[in-house]
């Protein structure tokens, strides 16, 4: 079907934007829950005045439908659940994110803080993710994923804002020049939560006057290779800062030191070589996340040993790439078995030398939640020992990859619900043998890409 005439349709004024907007949603709708009526006006605002996105976006809340949103957040049970579904709304809209990590921010959040360890934490937040599934306020997407609906998520906006009331309360740019025209109208001296997604950005602004932030997310920005040695400067609440998968940064500036409140640090994915020592004076902090640095060199020492709130530590990479702190694995292991206060270590080994070490560290191994042998090229042999095993009370994921001397592994494990190893992604139950009082909740182990082992 073609047009015959084409004509330009203007955008309407903001109060005949609402009327046409009312008028394709219907009043029934309207009414039908105070958080609708609000969430209407917000998603109306969006619209900018443009006619078909007024209509487009106006018909689908059909009455049986959307005051179930409303009605799905009424009947969160607490205050803690409610506060896990707002956060959500710090992401893009469609955004997808793994549901640990999501569960890794609200502990570093301190918003499932009632609990005892990180443990009970993350069946806490599985619980919570199962709840916002199953009121249909989070959905599920790809494997172990979930993402939020952008009405559910306007509506989350709104809600963090006092309903309406505190607009710059949550700050999500998707483009830096969001963040400086913020900046230039002071609204940002508000904001409590703030993220950053530009995949074209390539300079921060040199400071941000943030007195009441809390939370930083600078993520995914693929041609940021700095941050401004004052960025840091002055927000002194913050608590929670996200760098991760910003693949040109090299350096961090000296002035993270001055974090003096901050409880959770993702540097993953970054091209950071080295940690800056000024990390030593984060007495708060209490997750730390270095996964997949593959240009990470030097870890200066006793910067892991100061860091005496230290929880969680994550420091892992599957594939060849292997960072250069290949044979200074061992004094990381050192400073991490000497922390009273870690609970959970994920991390790659990738040596025998530093595996014998690993062994050697009866704290550290009741602790280790993944681990990783990965790119060893000096293991021909591996045998889990039964002390081993029965210190392994945390290890719930085991993988072996990338060895190319590895001959002979020998796993000695059978209990119910336990999985099997999986052999290059092929399921064997060549190592389930007796054992049963050990590896606790290990359900997965992988062993791949070892070329000898098949000989």
């Amino acid at each position: 079907m073609k047009a015959q005439k084409s004509m330009e349709v203007a955008c309407l004024a903001s109060e005949a934007a609402w009327t046409l907007f009312q008028k394709e949603v219907g009043e029934e709708t309207l009414n039908s829950h105070p958080h609708i009526l609000m969430l209407a006006k917000v998603v109306a605002q969006e619209c900018k005045g443009l006619p078909l996105a007024l209509i487009t976006l106006g018909r689908p809340w059909h009455r049986r439908k959307i005051p179930q949103i409303g009605t799905s957040y009424d009947r969160l049970y607490d205050n803690v659940i409610k506060s896990c579904f707002i956060y959500c709304s710090i992401f893009p809209e469609d955004y997808e994110i793994y549901n640990e990590q999501l569960i890794e921010l609200w502990i570093g959040e301190g918003f499932l803080s009632r609990v005892h360890d990180i443990h009970e934490a993350r069946d806490q937040g599985r619980k919570i993710i199962n709840n916002l599934k199953h009121a249909c306020l989070l959905e599920s997407c790809h494997d172990e994923m979930v993402k939020m609906h952008d009405l559910i998520r306007d509506m989350a906006l709104w809600l963090y804002s006092e309903c309406g009331m505190e607009k710059n309360k949550v700050l999500v740019c998707n483009k830096v020049s969001g963040l400086k025209e913020v900046q230039e109208i002071s609204k940002w001296k508000e904001a409590e939560r703030m993220s950053l997604w530009d995949r074209n950005v390539e300079k921060l602004p040199e400071t941000l006057l943030c007195p009441n932030l809390k939370t930083l997310f600078v993520r995914e920005c693929y041609k940021l290779k700095t941050i401004p040695s004052g960025f840091f400067q002055f927000i002194p609440l913050l608590r929670v800062l996200d760098l991760s998968h910003n693949h040109r940064i090299t350096e961090l500036p000296a002035g993270i030191g001055e974090l003096k409140a901050l409880e959770y640090l993702n540097l993953s994915s970054t091209g950071i070589r080295e940690l800056p020592i000024e990390l030593k004076n984060l007495k708060n902090l209490a997750s730390l996340f270095l996964d997949e640095i593959y240009a990470l060199e030097i870890i200066p020492s006793g910067v892991i040993l100061s860091l005496t709130s230290l929880k969680l530590f994550s420091m892992w990479y599957d594939s060849g790439k292997s960072n250069g702190l290949r044979g200074h694995e061992e004094t990381l292991l050192e400073e991490l078995e000497a922390l009273n206060s870690i609970s959970e270590v994920t991390i790659s080994i990738t040596s025998a030398l530093s595996f014998s070490k690993l062994k050697s560290c009866d704290k550290l191994q009741r602790r280790i939640w993944n681990l990783f042998l990965v790119d060893c090229g000096d293991l021909i042999s591996l045998e889990l020992s039964s002390s081993f095993l029965e210190r392994s009370i945390q290890l719930e994921r085991l993988d072996i990859s990338i060895c190319d001397e590895l001959k002979d592994v020998k796993i000695n494990v059978e209990r119910e619900g336990w999985q099997g190893v999986v052999l290059n992604d092929v399921p064997s139950p060549i190592f389930t043998v007796a054992g049963g009082q050990y590896f606790h909740i290990l359900h997965r182990a992988f062993i791949g890409y070892c070329p000898k082992f098949w000989i």
